[in-house]
């Protein structure tokens, strides 16, 4: 696991046409991230900013896990609006979600 992810228990999803759901959003603490069905097409996530410049990446293991909020080098994010990216094992986005971090 990367450091700042905290892996739990299965929660109430989203819509089930949605593969990822972020909540709470807006959030603080720590922001949970779920996955439709922990499928296969689930593999990666990308936390960048509006600009495009990545804050975190996290390996997805399982249906359900939790974030510090934390970049790569282990600080907090700034209160602000940053993109979630889910990828698939070969790389291609399958969702696109905003995230926004209260101070």
């Amino acid at each position: 696991y990367a450091e700042g992810v905290i892996t739990s228990s299965p929660v109430p999803r989203g819509p089930e046409k949605d593969l990822l759901s972020v909540f709470p959003n807006p959030g603080k603490n720590i922001i949970r991230f779920s996955f439709l069905n922990g499928d296969d097409r689930a593999k990666k996530l990308t936390i960048t900013t509006l600009q495009g410049a990545i804050m975190k990446t996290i390996r997805v293991d399982g249906s359900v896990m939790g974030w510090n909020g934390s970049d790569e080098n282990g600080r907090a994010l700034l209160p602000g609006v940053y993109l979630v990216y889910l990828s698939d094992k070969r790389g291609r986005l399958s969702e696109v979600k905003k995230l926004i971090i209260q101070p």
